[in-house]
C-alpha cells in the first residue's frame, strides 16, 4: 500500500494531488505593447507564437480530505521561451521595437480536488526580458509584474496529471520620453497551454 493511499483510506478518496512535481508545457503566447501618443493614434506593438517551457511546484491540502476530496493549496514556478519581436513607426514617435526571449514567474496556486479532477487559480510575480526600443533608448531588459491565471488538471495515470491552463502577466505602465515629450508604455502577455506533470 503506498503512502498516499494510505493518508486517503479514511476518507475514500484516493490522494492524487499533494507533494512536489516537475513538468513541461507548450501553447501559444501573445505579447502586446502600446505607446500612448497624444499627437496620433496610439502605437501598438505585438506579436505572437508557440511557447515551450517548465513548470513545477508543491500542493498542500491544509484541511485535509473529505469524502468529495480536497481543498489544495500550493506554489508553482515557470519559465518559457517568448521569442517576441515587433517593429512599428509613426510621424510623432519614430521607430519603436518590442523583442523578448523569455517569461517567468513565481507563484500561489489554491484550487478544489475531486478524486481526478483540480479547478484552481494562481497569482503571483512574473519576470520577463520584455522591453520596448525607442529612438531614446532601449530601456529595462528585465521587468517585473504580476501573473494571474486559471486552469484545471486531470490525473492521466497514477503518477502524471495534464493541465489546461490560461495565464496573463501584466508588466503595468512606464514613463519614458520620446522626441522630448513623456509617453507612457504598457506591456503584457496572454498565454494558453497545455501541460504534463510528473508527481513525486
Amino acid at each position: 500500500m503506498t503512502g498516499k493511499t494510505a493518508s486517503a483510506q479514511g476518507s475514500g478518496v484516493v490522494d492524487n494531488w499533494t507533494g512536489p512535481y516537475l513538468g513541461l508545457t507548450v501553447g501559444v503566447n501573445s505579447s502586446n505593447t502600446y505607446i500612448d501618443d497624444d499627437a496620433s493614434n496610439d502605437l501598438k506593438l505585438d506579436d505572437s507564437g508557440v511557447s515551450a517551457g517548465v513548470v513545477g511546484g508543491y500542493n498542500f491540502a491544509p484541511f485535509g480530505q473529505s469524502d468529495s476530496g480536497q481543498w489544495l493549496v500550493g506554489l508553482e514556478a515557470d519559465l518559457q521561451n517568448l521569442d517576441s519581436n515587433d517593429r512599428k513607426s509613426n510621424a510623432s514617435l519614430g521607430a519603436a521595437k518590442q523583442e523578448s526571449i523569455w517569461l517567468a514567474s513565481t507563484r500561489v496556486r489554491a484550487g478544489y480536488a475531486w478524486e481526478n479532477v483540480h479547478l484552481y487559480g494562481t497569482a503571483g510575480l512574473a519576470y520577463s526580458d520584455l522591453q520596448v526600443q525607442t529612438v531614446n533608448d532601449k530601456g529595462d531588459d528585465f521587468s517585473v509584474g504580476l501573473a494571474l491565471g486559471l486552469g484545471a488538471e486531470m490525473v492521466l495515470t497514477e503518477n502524471w496529471t495534464g493541465r489546461l491552463e490560461g495565464m496573463v502577466y501584466g508588466f503595468g505602465e512606464e514613463d519614458r520620453k520620446i522626441n522630448n515629450s513623456d509617453h507612457d508604455i504598457g506591456m503584457g502577455v496572454s498565454v494558453v497551454r497545455l501541460g504534463v506533470t510528473r508527481r513525486f
